[in-house]
């Protein structure tokens, strides 16, 4: 299974290093793949959402190894628990 966070961080003059504010936890030493937002002003959820939806990051998930639950799976969730 694929996660997906969040972290922030200064990219060097180079731009071969990546200093992060917090460490990650939770997944392994390995290979990952980096989305850079550049940080100049604050983007919207709705700005946020467009840009990924241009993006071919999600790709993969597209494929129909991927598709894997239907419309019987689950159960409906109203807003509550």
């Amino acid at each position: 299974m694929r996660e997906t966070i969040n972290i922030v961080g200064d990219l060097s003059d180079d731009g071969k290093t990546i200093i992060l504010e917090q460490p990650v936890k939770g997944i392994p030493a390995g290979r990952v793949h980096l989305v850079l937002i550049q940080d100049d002003e604050e983007i919207s959820d709705q700005e946020w959402v467009s840009s990924l939806s241009k993006s071919n990051l999600y790709d993969d998930l597209k494929h129909p190894d991927e598709d894997i639950y239907s419309i019987n799976d689950g159960k409906p969730y109203y807003g509550t628990r």
